[in-house]
């Protein structure tokens, strides 16, 4: 199989086709990201992997669930519109700022 990485401490194995980390010490899949046709895992840092796929697109893809929410938070470039936040009961509408912050 392709796709295999271990991390530096060599306590997960990352797996790939659809990316599972599996905790070797419990013998268990811990984590699973829904990417498919994972061909290459390297494991960069703890919680970082470098992933490159089938297709030939490569990333790096976070396993610590604060860092991928400061990401997505850094990429949001609009806030709601004033139709988004009546549509969804959102009241008051914030700022990119607001939103942001939270």
């Amino acid at each position: 199989m392709r796709g295999i990485g271990f991390s530096a401490d060599e306590r997960f194995l990352a797996v790939g086709r659809d990316l599972s980390i599996v905790d070797l010490e419990l013998g268990a899949i811990v984590q699973s990201f829904p990417i498919s046709g994972v061909s290459d895992v390297h494991c960069l840092y703890d919680a970082t992997l470098l992933i490159g796929t089938s297709t030939g697109v490569f990333a790096a893809v976070s396993r610590d669930l604060d860092q991928l929410g400061d990401i997505a938070t850094a990429g949001l470039t609009r806030s709601f519109t004033a139709e988004e936040c009546a549509t969804y009961g959102i009241d008051p509408c914030p700022t990119l700022e607001e939103i942001r912050s939270r």
